[in-house]
């Protein structure tokens, strides 16, 4: 099994800017023949100001529809729009993890 430090030492198979914002997504290598596809992330806030030196999000838990291609267009929408959630749209305990950059 890969550490998580590994999936990022390679080049992203898809990067996705937009507003100031970018997105790159990285294959993990799956534990067992019968799991659902798993994809490490980074999102950035490149916006003036921001602080670019780390991602705001970064881990490898992203699981894809299996209707859509794991680097496709439907991917990268479901994945921001997981990340793209503020309180008051989902339960309040959803955001227990997050840093207040994460939430701004």
């Amino acid at each position: 099994m890969e550490h998580r430090e590994d999936y990022f030492a390679r080049r992203p198979m898809v990067t996705w800017h937009a507003d100031g914002f970018r997105l790159e997504l990285f294959p993990t290598a799956p534990t067992a023949a019968d799991e659902r596809p798993t994809v490490a992330y980074r999102f950035w806030d490149l916006s003036d100001g921001a602080w670019r030196a780390r991602p705001v999000f970064e881990a490898a838990d992203w699981h894809p529809s299996i209707l859509h291609a794991i680097d496709g267009v439907e991917s990268v929408r479901g994945l921001v729009g997981f990340l793209a959630l503020r309180p008051g749209d989902v339960e309040a305990d959803y955001f227990t993890g997050y840093t207040p950059r994460q939430l701004h």
